[in-house]
């Protein structure tokens, strides 16, 4: 999984992954980002 893929392209990011077996990790991967994305949101909100 590249980070930098899937901020400059998610579409083909999103096909690559379908198209693999998706593993254990790439949920909790997922969940991880949005979190620190969203916590990084509020913390920019709240300056």
């Amino acid at each position: 999984m590249n980070i930098k893929e899937l901020i400059l392209n998610p579409n083909d990011f999103f096909k690559n992954l379908a198209n693999k077996e998706v593993s254990l990790k790439t949920p909790f991967l997922i969940v991880l980002i949005f979190s620190v994305f969203m916590s990084a949101y509020t913390t920019i909100l709240h300056q």
